[in-house]
């Protein structure tokens, strides 16, 4: 599961990021967007940073996109 805090303290020599409404947003839209891929049992991967934010389980900055892929036609024969 995703969550975001209000106070994200960063790994690095990064400052402590605030997180606003935009990063509740997105979180948001993200669970929207794969729970309609689920239902329709379309195959949906999420990459970039909110891929790695998601992985860790919270996020870890700022973000001004979500990177979405949606595998095309010849996907299967291709990871063969």
């Amino acid at each position: 599961m995703l969550r975001s805090s209000n106070d994200v303290t960063q790994q690095g020599s990064r400052p402590k990021t605030k997180l606003g409404r935009m990063d509740t947003t997105q979180v948001t839209l993200i669970h929207k967007i794969l729970a309609a891929a689920d239902e329709r049992n379309l195959p949906l991967w999420i990459g970039g940073g909110w891929a790695i934010d998601a992985r860790l389980g919270r996020v870890t900055r700022k973000h001004d996109d979500i990177d979405l892929t949606f595998p095309g036609r010849g996907a299967a024969s291709s990871r063969q």
